[in-house]
């Protein structure tokens, strides 16, 4: 009895001190970052309290004896209503930036490190709304749920996500964008993982030396190098397009517009009108061509305001019922200038590819115009050189995108 009484203490004793040994403390923090970013923000957010609680738990797992950090595990989350390609690169590239921040601040050689990236969480959207009780949940897990067509292969969830946009007249997106993706946009560093060590009994104390701890200031800089520039992958677009205002006026006209970087394109339109309007009296003959460069006042692919900067070359033969009829000098001086235009564009179709686009502009032109009495076979009266101001661009435009990398769709 004395021997299994001893036995029992001994066992007793030795769960005691392995329960010690395997104690140990799981600590998370959370960093939260601006769309389309990699670059961790003290500013941003509540990220100041949150690196201030990380800097001391950093020094008090470096220079306590009683803990050491023996796992470490970094996340990055990117919210998912942009291309594959780009929330892989946000995850990795936020998870980075913390890492970055944890490891210039301490080192634990003995720790596994582990990086990691979360993807594809639109279960997660729907998981949340089901939480939060939206009244519109049930639409949105329709709209996730519709693999009625086609869908972009880089960006599976790009026409459900401008669905999304709409429906409502934009306010359940503005729903889930406010509680659901913000919260998502984030990376978290977690130490599973502070182990409590008993001290050994035959180790030989040592007198310690004093230690100065010196204030340690949350910084404020940036952080990391990498950012992310746009929220939604960019692709240049190729347009076909028709000006309306000047088939009204029976001139004939096509154009294509180059979009070859998320702000910047070049149009460049063609007119030619070769006839009367049902009078000899009343004409406007032209053969003109624009090109232009604009730039977008946008993100990425959207639609919306733009400005543009063209030349012009045009030969000319009008008449307005008046008194002359006007035309380029012996039909071989066409009017010369260039200026600037404003313009609008937005979607007209669901799938966004025909568009509207409303411009207006106008120039400074040098003119060299003969004067021919305006009735059949009129005489030329005289000539004349000037330059001067004048409208040279209004239209409503109708055009159809293609997309340039993925063979025109």
């Amino acid at each position: 009895m004395k021997i299994r009484s001893i036995a029992l203490t001994l066992l007793a004793s030795a769960a005691a001190l392995t329960s010690v040994a395997s104690e140990k403390k799981t600590e998370a923090f959370n960093v939260n970052f601006v769309v389309g970013s990699t670059q961790l923000l003290p500013s941003f957010s509540n990220n100041r309290e949150v690196l201030q609680s990380l800097d001391e738990f950093l020094r008090e797992a470096q220079n306590s004896g009683e803990y050491r950090v023996v796992d470490i595990t970094y996340c990055g989350y990117a919210s998912p209503e942009g291309p594959t390609a780009l929330n892989d690169r946000l995850s990795k590239g936020r998870c980075r930036s913390l890492a970055n921040y944890v490891e210039t601040r301490a080192q634990f050689p003995d720790a596994t490190i582990t990086e990691g990236a979360q993807m594809d969480i639109w279960p997660e959207v729907v998981r949340r709304l089901q939480e939060l009780n939206y009244p519109k949940t049930q639409e949105v897990i329709d709209i996730l749920n519709d693999d009625s067509r086609e869908w972009d292969r880089n960006n599976p969830y790009a026409a459900r996500v401008q669905k999304l946009r709409r429906l409502d007249k934009g306010r359940v997106w503005k729903y889930i964008n406010t509680n659901v993706l913000m919260p998502m946009r984030n990376a978290t560093v977690t130490f599973v993982t502070v182990e409590k060590v008993e001290p050994s009994p035959v180790v030989i104390e040592q007198p310690e030396k004093p230690f100065i701890e010196e204030p340690v200031e949350v910084v404020t800089e940036e952080i990391v190098e990498e950012v992310v520039q746009e929220e939604k992958e960019w692709r240049p677009h190729l347009y076909l397009k028709t000006n309306a205002v000047a088939w009204a006026m029976l001139i004939s006209n096509a154009a294509v517009e180059w979009e070859f970087h998320p702000h910047w394109s070049v149009t460049a339109p063609i007119y030619y009108s070769g006839v009367n309007y049902f009078t000899s009296k009343i004409k406007f003959r032209t053969l003109a061509f624009q090109p232009e460069i604009r730039y977008w006042f946008r993100n990425n692919n959207d639609d919306g305001f733009f400005v543009g900067a063209h030349f012009s070359v045009a030969k000319y033969n009008f008449a307005i019922n008046g008194k002359y009829r006007f035309q380029d000098h012996h039909a071989k001086y066409p009017a010369l200038g260039g200026g600037l235009s404003v313009g609008y564009r937005i979607p007209i179709s669901k799938d966004h590819r025909w568009k509207l686009e409303f411009t207006a502009g106008g120039g400074y032109y040098h003119l060299w115009t003969d004067y021919f009495l305006n009735e059949n076979n009129g005489p030329k009266i005289y000539k004349k050189k000037k330059n001067q101001f004048l409208v040279d661009n209004v239209g409503v435009t109708f055009m159809y995108m293609f997309d340039l990398n993925r063979g025109g769709k």
